[in-house]
């Protein structure tokens, strides 16, 4: 016998560290479904060759929760996701016959953006180099690279090993304007 009916839609409202996965579910001749959850887990841990490839994920159940007797859209509201990361997901429904799964899918969850990058008061050897940057509410670093061809090879500031991946912004919403004084 046939399982039931599933099929998933992109996610919506993704943020940094939130996301609301959708779907729909019908129930077929195995009558109502007993089990409709949502699976989910980072690019990081998702194993496309294993027999359940979201094993080292989290499962939320759907809403409206089963039993489900009639085709019905659903949803699930996941929270503590990782900024800036690639996560799977997929919807499973269950009936008395079989259990019934989407393909994988896959969104990534927002990052920091920069949303303006300039060069000023260019005066042979040296430049300031000017960003806006917004952390969207996660913990954010930055730098600048330059250098005379597209392989860069200078940052400001310079990284150092206490220092590792730039000058701290916080985890602030709005845009954060940063500027450095570079010479060449």
């Amino acid at each position: 016998p046939s399982g039931p009916f599933v099929a998933s839609a992109p996610p919506v409202n993704v943020t940094a560290s939130t996301a609301s996965l959708v779907g729909h579910v019908a129930p077929t001749t195995g009558g109502p479904l007993t089990d409709c959850h949502f699976e989910y887990v980072d690019d990081g841990n998702y194993e496309p060759g294993a027999e359940n490839p979201y094993a080292a994920g989290q499962s939320i159940p759907c809403s409206p929760a089963a039993p489900i007797t009639s085709p019905t859209s659903v949803s699930a509201e996941i929270a503590d996701l990782n900024a800036g990361t690639i996560y799977h997901f997929r919807v499973v429904a269950r009936d008395s016959n079989a259990t019934s799964f989407t393909a994988d899918r896959t969104f990534l969850t927002e990052g920091p953006a920069v949303s303006s990058e300039s060069v000023t008061e260019v005066a042979s050897p040296a430049a300031t180099l000017e960003a806006t940057i917004d952390p969207r509410g996660v913990p954010t670093t930055y730098y600048f690279q330059y250098g005379p061809t597209t392989a860069y090879g200078e940052t400001e500031p310079v990284l150092t090993a206490a220092e590792a991946h730039g000058a701290s912004l916080g985890a602030g919403s709005g845009g954060v304007s940063v500027s450095r004084r570079v010479q060449h």
